[in-house]
């Protein structure tokens, strides 16, 4: 029955079953208005007003108003959603990363290792750091039976600064990848080095190398750690080395 109200007759009129409340009925803190509402804690509040945008944050502009941010200047909530996932600091993680690029070609013409110098990084004390270095041979070593090396050290010993890792090459196919003997320990101001077995170097071109590892930087001292490739025998014009790149990212230990 819509709309259908019941009625008792009291004896001398007709009255509503179920009274209809009021507002002065109820009992509230506050005061009851178009603009408010009455929420569960027993009191009236003014609701908020304004309006929003599809996709974009809301903010208050007053004490009771909402608006949107604009994504000309703010990000959206789909820009947003990108940090999902991540569990801790952003700008801390990008200063415990360190990336050092040479893209200029290194003759390695002869078999000192201070003359295929390519790159270093400067590497902050007090620190594990895992480091991703890869290069790219260009020229091929032919008609002689010399083999690639890959050198490492550092300008300070202070704090006993060590690397652990592995110097790896893809084969003269291209398709299958190639461990040289692994390097570890302490790192000094001498040379460290990878030597890549001559048979698979005699016939390299345009190969990719890559070096991973973990550096220990020591203490109080930060660290250059540098980088070399040269080769086993003093021969003019055959290995080049270019598009060099280090990625250095501090560990949590």
């Amino acid at each position: 029955m819509p709309n259908t109200i019941l009625k008792r007759w009291n004896g001398s009129s007709f009255e509503e079953l179920y009274p209809k409340t009021t507002v002065g009925q109820i009992s509230a803190t506050g005061s009851p208005g178009s603009t408010t509402a009455l929420f569960g804690d027993a009191s009236w509040k003014t609701t908020p007003a304004g309006s929003g945008s599809t996709n974009q944050i809301a903010y208050w502009t007053g004490t009771t108003t909402v608006g949107a941010l604009t994504t000309a200047s703010y990000p959206s909530l789909t820009e947003l959603s990108y940090v999902k996932g991540v569990t801790s600091a952003i700008q801390t993680q990008f200063n415990n990363t360190i990336t050092k690029y040479n893209f200029s070609p290194v003759n390695n013409a002869t078999a000192t290792a201070t003359s295929g110098f390519i790159a270093s990084i400067s590497i902050p004390a007090d620190g594990y750091y895992q480091i991703d270095v890869n290069g790219m041979w260009s020229k091929a070593i032919t008609g002689v039976n010399c083999s690639v090396i890959i050198g490492v050290n550092t300008d300070s010993t202070t704090g006993t600064p060590t690397l652990d890792g592995k110097f790896q090459y893809l084969n003269t196919s291209g398709a299958t990848t190639d461990t040289v003997t692994n390097i570890n320990g302490a790192i000094t101001t001498s040379y460290k080095t990878f030597t890549a077995n001559t048979a698979v170097t005699a016939a390299i071109t345009t190969t990719p190398w890559s070096f991973t590892g973990v550096f220990y930087s020591g203490t109080t001292v930060a660290k250059l750690l540098r980088f070399y490739v040269y080769q086993s025998t003093s021969t003019t014009g055959n290995v080049t080395n270019d598009k060099f790149g280090i990625v250095a990212q501090k560990l949590a230990v």
